[in-house]
């Protein structure tokens, strides 16, 4: 027997059954009125406003570096366009041609022989050119510098120097000692050939060691010159200076020249450099004697220089380029370059 009660039982009018189907229609349900509006943003839109912002920046970058390379190619064709103007400034000089076919290479070498067994001053006074040097000097030169050091084989034929200024043939002359100098034979005004002892012995007026020493200094100078940039002290504008390292054959202290831009010195130091560009000295080809081991072309100049008192001690000034070699000629090479120019 069940000790569970009954089910209380309940009129049916009173009780509604829920039966399945459609939920109830509740109507509909208005926001209060103090409730703020709220726009929530998606996690979609919160990507597209951070790619937007990365593309404006993007743009931004590429703006920028579009103007800084435009800067800069504007800066580089003004820079390009300034040096082609300033090379059109420069005016164009030819080479001196002989006045004959050249010295053939058995006179020169036999000049150059005669010069090294010179057993007195009389034995030069027919093969070199006036010059600073006497016959007397240039043959105690000789015997200073150990004339009994040369050796053999003789001399050996370099050619014909390509010189603006002054026809030039070269020798070079090497000694036992390992050092070695350049003979160069200089063709006169009535066609005949003399050797340049002042080139030869290197020739400084006052001597280049005093160049070294402090306080003002001027003078002329005998160097190998090649295009630098050392720009300091009395000298530190590019746009005002070019500057030049020279180097004394016999010296191991180099020194620095200025030329001011725009002036005669630097169109004859840009005229002399880029013919150096297109110059070889080595010797001929038909030399048996040729060696191996050929000294490289060098800028030989001859140039008047002054130091003054503010300027640093290996710092020079080129006032004046006499010559495009170590010969001299009648006529500066600049001054030649100016009356071409019709300065």
């Amino acid at each position: 027997m069940s000790h569970i009660p009954p089910k209380p039982s309940a009129p049916e009018s009173s009780v509604q059954r829920r039966v399945v189907g459609s939920s109830p229609e509740l109507g509909k349900i208005g926001r209060m009125a103090t409730e703020p509006r709220r726009r929530r943003k998606s996690k979609s839109g919160r990507g597209k406003g951070s790619s937007g912002r990365r593309r404006r920046s993007s743009r931004v970058l590429v703006n920028w570096l579009i103007l800084l390379l435009s800067a800069a190619g504007l800066t580089f064709g003004c820079i390009l366009l300034w040096s082609l103007l300033d090379q059109k400034k420069l005016p164009p000089i030819a080479p001196i041609a002989p006045q004959s076919q050249g010295l053939p290479s058995d006179q020169a070498l036999s000049m150059v022989d005669e010069m090294l067994a010179a057993t007195g001053p009389e034995d030069l006074e027919s093969i070199i050119r006036p010059g600073s040097l006497s016959p007397q000097e240039a043959f105690d030169f000789l015997k200073d510098h150990k004339q009994e050091a040369y050796s053999a084989p003789r001399p050996i034929w370099i050619g014909t120097v390509d010189s603006l200024s002054i026809p030039i043939e070269s020798v070079f002359v090497k000694f036992s000692d390992g050092h070695s100098r350049t003979a160069l034979i200089a063709q006169e005004p009535n066609g005949s050939w003399k050797l340049d002892f002042d080139a030869y012995a290197h020739l400084c007026v006052p001597e280049f060691s005093s160049f070294l020493e402090e306080g003002n200094r001027e003078g002329l100078v005998r160097v190998h010159v090649k295009q630098d940039n050392y720009y300091n002290d009395s000298f530190d504008d590019e746009s005002e200076w070019a500057c030049y390292k020279m180097n004394y054959p016999d010296e191991q202290t180099n020194i620095y020249g200025y030329s001011k831009r725009g002036s005669i010195a630097h169109a004859a130091m840009e005229t002399i450099h880029r013919r150096m560009l297109h110059h070889t000295e080595e010797p001929s080809q038909t030399s048996k004697e040729a060696p191996k081991n050929t000294p490289p072309p060098l800028m030989r100049v001859t140039l008047q220089i002054k130091r003054s008192s503010d300027a640093n001690d290996r710092q020079y000034e080129i006032t004046n380029v006499i010559s495009d070699d170590w010969v001299i000629s009648d006529l500066p090479f600049d001054e030649r370059l100016a009356e071409q120019a019709g300065q």
